[in-house]
């Protein structure tokens, strides 16, 4: 492990105060604690001085074991190999602290919510459990503020798909991923940057609420956010959704689609004319509408599902994200993503074939394929690939789409980070990318 130096975070990135981080990395988001139960067995009362007493003692062994994951990174960084007073390690002694302190008697507090004091600063989520041999704690660190989409970095044709003003009309706008990967950044940026464009008011159901957006966005947009449980989302998305107003733009949040009624409902909610957010777990866009759908299968039947599907749906994306080195803050993060956009009547029109005759997984090769031939098309007839060198890497996941090398172009306009483009670039991306979502340009 590279020796650890103090970094102070600058503006825009994720983790607030100095965490004498080691060389390279600006973020924390994951922590794993280990209190091994030869700790557990040091005498110790819920008392605050009894407490820090009890942790000096065992700060060695309690760190010893722990580790810590930074956004987008696989790679774990023990604890062990810093300092015991560098930043990162009194900020898990403190949450240790506050574990106990709530835990020490009925162990009835084993899930909540801590804000870790000055000079962190810091909201946490935390989860207490025991492993054979120890006392597993994990955490999840909560931003402190949240992005609009162009701090991320995002391609180009899938900033533009987020932002259509088509979207006001109503639909679901999946976000299919595995866990970690970003899907509720990306769409509090979404919610963020359309209050600010088109007004209207937004409403988050989440559990938890990972990153604080605010209540008021530009002059006409208003958000509020609601906590919620996951045996209480149904319940929550009823009641939510029935507090629109009549008129206007609304957006709807729901941070985890885990249960027949709430995929049900989410669809429903987007055919009546509200935009909905929603999240699912999975490897592909196929699998992840897969899923949808057989938990809705499972409250109207399976015909039913696909059809509320294929009418509600207006686009989904699959991500992944790594490391950006040469990023900061939020642009920080790399996304692989995979996009089924459904924007224009004849993608909508052959999607909806393909899904209600149950064929989801025929949306991973030909779809996104389609698409990508599409703009190679467009962009070869306009003598416009010279305009757009591709310069960057080419994200892996365009492969399993079943798009061939030749297609590779398309890329030209569509994955190049919005946040590196200069404003005329930007435009003529943007402005073909555009025409070709509303089917203003031919294949």
């Amino acid at each position: 492990m590279n020796q650890a130096t103090q970094i102070k975070t600058p503006p825009g990135d994720l983790t607030a105060g100095i965490l004498d981080l080691p060389e390279g990395i600006n973020e924390v988001n994951d922590l794993s604690i280990v209190v091994p139960d030869e700790c557990l067995r040091s005498p110790f009362v819920a008392a605050e001085d009894n407490l820090h007493s009890w942790i000096e003692q065992n700060a060695e062994k309690i760190l010893a074991e722990s580790f810590f994951l930074t956004a987008a990174e696989d790679t774990i960084y023990r604890l062990g190999d810093l300092p015991v007073d560098s930043g990162i390690c009194e900020l898990v002694l403190d949450i240790v602290r506050e574990v106990y302190l709530r835990t020490y008697d009925t162990h009835s507090q084993r899930n909540f919510n801590y804000r870790v004091p000055a000079p962190f600063d810091l909201p946490t989520r935390i989860n207490l459990s025991h492993a054979d041999g120890y006392d597993s704690i994990s955490v999840r660190i909560h931003k402190v503020s949240y992005p609009l989409l162009e701090d991320l970095a995002l391609p180009v044709g899938v900033y533009e798909m987020l932002m259509s003003d088509q979207l006001n009309r109503g639909g679901v706008g999946w976000f299919i991923a595995s866990q970690g990967q970003g899907k509720s950044t990306t769409m509090v940026a979404t919610i963020a940057s359309r209050l600010r464009a088109f007004g209207g008011v937004a409403k988050t159901i989440e559990l938890p609420i990972e990153i604080p957006l605010g209540r008021w966005h530009g002059e006409k947009g208003v958000c509020d956010q609601f906590n919620a449980l996951k045996e209480e989302i149904d319940e929550r998305v009823e009641d939510v959704s029935r507090q629109f107003p009549s008129g206007g733009n609304k957006i709807l949040m729901v941070g985890e689609v885990n249960s027949p009624e709430t995929a049900r409902m989410v669809m429903n909610l987007g055919m009546n004319g509200m935009f909905v957010l929603a999240t699912v777990h999975g490897s592909s866009v196929a699998n992840g509408l897969n899923r949808v759908i057989s938990m809705a299968a499972s409250a109207n039947g399976i015909d039913a599902a696909r059809l509320d599907m294929a009418q509600s749906l207006k686009f989904a994306l699959h991500q992944k994200i790594s490391m950006r080195p040469e990023g900061r803050g939020w642009g920080s993060r790399k996304y692989t993503m995979q996009v089924l956009h459904l924007l224009n009547a004849a993608q909508a029109n052959k999607a909806g074939k393909i899904i209600t005759s149950g064929n989801i997984d025929e949306l991973d090769r030909g779809v996104s394929a389609d698409y990508a031939r599409r703009l190679v098309s467009i962009l070869e007839s306009r003598n416009g690939a010279r305009a757009f060198p591709l310069e960057k890497d080419i994200p892996d996941a365009i492969k399993a789409m079943g798009v061939s090398d030749e297609s590779y172009k398309w890329h030209q306009i569509g994955c190049v980070p919005i946040n590196e483009l200069d404003e005329r670039e930007r435009q003529l991306r943007m402005d073909i990318i555009g025409k070709l979502l509303a089917g203003e340009l031919p294949g």
